[in-house]
């Protein structure tokens, strides 16, 4: 079993229209544990957004089939975390089918955001996409 944070962040009520911008950020001096395998010493206080760097962030939806790559250096693929997944209760909670196929509980309003914080390069073996997975549930008010 692999061990999550859960952090959440609700934002108060935003105009209709309003975009939002996820960054994953590696801290400077962070250290890897032991299930993401991202060279944090490389790439500390390195921030990653969906806007400025597009191929470190990949939103799924509900329906889309996950990244099939395998995990760099013996880490946990993308499908791996999304088995494992646990809501904020502890509760499991499947996110993608035996095909890859991502199910989300509320398909309106979630989406699955990846993040490489490692490597640029597509062809890398270390561009794995799970550095860091939030679900993200954004309700229209």
């Amino acid at each position: 079993d692999h061990t999550q944070t859960y952090l959440t962040y609700n934002f108060p009520n935003q105009p209709a229209g309003t975009t939002v911008d996820f960054t994953g950020w590696v801290p400077p001096g962070e250290t890897p544990n032991p299930y993401n395998t991202c060279d944090a010493e490389r790439v500390s206080g390195t921030g990653f957004n969906s806007i400025t760097n597009p191929v470190q962030v990949k939103v799924l939806s509900d329906g889309q089939v996950a990244p099939a790559r395998a995990a760099f250096g013996g880490g946990l693929s993308v499908k791996d975390f999304l088995k494992g997944y646990k809501d904020q209760n502890g509760n499991p909670i499947e996110l993608i089918d035996s095909n890859g196929v991502i199910h989300l509980p509320d398909p309106q309003t979630q989406a699955i955001i990846l993040f490489e914080l490692g490597v640029t390069d597509t062809r890398s073996s270390a561009y794995d996409l799970q550095d860091m997975v939030i679900l993200a549930t954004i309700k229209p008010v």
